[in-house]
């Protein structure tokens, strides 16, 4: 019996403290844990002959987008899907692209942006470097310069050797072991640059002149070697790079 009353008891303050709480504290519905819808991209600097996928996020299930260019001779919609599309950049030139999105009886419940500036394709490219120092274990940035500068255009950056240094796609060498490899940089109408990767040893240090030359060879040192030729430098292998977000299509295809 006593049990019976303790129990009783019990339940008679869990379901008063559930009332008071349900009275100070704010009931939080379904509807206002949703998340609004929004976009991957909203503003976009990109280079022509670029591509882009732009993703709808916190779509609901019977929703609906609907992708338009304001331009598109400047940015072209392509291979769109339920809550994606492909953004592909012809021309120089700004454009905004618009998604709307509706619900399962075709009511616009939102309308989400993404203004987008083409700039022109680079024209040439070239390290401001011929021969970069770096202590094993250690990186380095070394980003290309292209022209025209108002180019949005991102260099593509290969190491001849990845097991002495490599490189990323900023342009940031790591160097994995002691030697001398070349980083190279394209752009899009091929061109190309290059420099010397010489990994140092770590305890080395001082060593990190870069192309520092301060003090003048004794007369009785060897000949240095000549600076490889252009012709050397050239690589006459095809690249292709994926074309996936924020990257460019391969660099040797034909736009339209």
């Amino acid at each position: 019996m006593h049990v019976k009353k303790t129990f009783s008891t019990y339940m008679s303050i869990l379901i008063l403290t559930s009332i008071l709480l349900a009275c100070f504290f704010p009931t939080y519905t379904a509807s206002a844990l949703v998340r609004e819808p929004r976009l991957n991209l909203r503003y976009l600097s990109a280079a022509r002959h670029t591509s882009y996928k732009l993703n709808v996020y916190n779509m609901q299930q019977e929703q609906t987008v609907d992708f338009s260019s304001s331009n598109t001779g400047v940015v072209a919609i392509k291979k769109v899907k339920s809550r994606s599309c492909r953004l592909k950049t012809k021309a120089s030139g700004t454009a905004t692209v618009t998604a709307e999105i509706s619900d399962a009886d075709d009511n616009i419940v939102s309308v989400l942006k993404c203004k987008v500036t083409v700039s022109p394709s680079a024209v040439s490219i070239k390290f401001p470097k011929h021969k970069v120092k770096i202590p094993k274990g250690e990186t380095k940035t070394v980003k290309a310069i292209i022209k025209p500068n108002i180019s949005a255009e991102q260099p593509r950056y290969i190491s001849d050797d990845p097991d002495i240094a490599t490189v990323s796609s900023i342009g940031t060498v790591t160097a994995i072991s002691e030697g001398r490899t070349t980083i190279r940089a394209f752009i899009s109408n091929r061109k190309e640059t290059a420099y010397t990767v010489i990994v140092i040893s770590g305890d080395n240090n001082n060593n990190n002149d870069d192309d520092k030359q301060t003090e003048e060879p004794e007369k009785h040192t060897a000949e240095p070697v000549p600076s490889p030729s252009p012709s050397d430098y050239y690589s006459t292998k095809s690249i292709i790079y994926p074309d996936g977000e924020g990257e460019y299509s391969p660099i040797y295809d034909t736009y339209n």
